[in-house]
């Protein structure tokens, strides 16, 4: 076998390693998001401070030209909400899916969301936009 070829086979494994790599990290950080969104969704149906920055949060997500997070709202969770917070931040950044797709109620959660946020006049109209994309 030539210098070049085994050279190629070295350059193919460490492709191959680092693909398998990010897989791992990849679902890693969708375990762990998911379960954080399990603690979160509730605080976020929450009438209280903690609650309205978490809400503020995912309705970030779903539609952030909408919903713009003030970044410094992070800095008054509770230690735990925040390592919860970032866990569904990372795992978004490399979702398969869409948040929205990631929560089962029967409910539209995000037009309750939007509604405990803004007068329903004004969300019914946004909430239909996002969903016509």
């Amino acid at each position: 076998m030539s210098e070049e070829s085994t050279s190629n086979e070295s350059a193919l494994q460490k492709i191959g390693d680092v693909i398998l790599e990010t897989n791992r990290e990849r679902l890693e950080a969708e375990r762990l998001g998911i379960d954080a969104l399990k603690r979160l969704f509730p605080l976020a149906c929450q009438d209280t401070g903690q609650g309205r920055t978490v809400r503020l949060f995912l309705l970030g997500l779903f539609d952030s030209s909408a919903w713009p997070m003030e970044m410094n709202r992070l800095r008054g969770l509770d230690m735990g909400i925040q390592r919860d917070v970032l866990a569904v931040l990372r795992m978004d950044m490399s979702a398969r899916c869409d948040i929205e797709a990631r929560i089962k109620t029967e409910k539209d959660f995000f037009h309750v969301f939007c509604q405990m946020e803004k007068p329903a006049s004004e969300c019914c109209a946004e909430i239909t936009e996002c969903r016509a994309r």
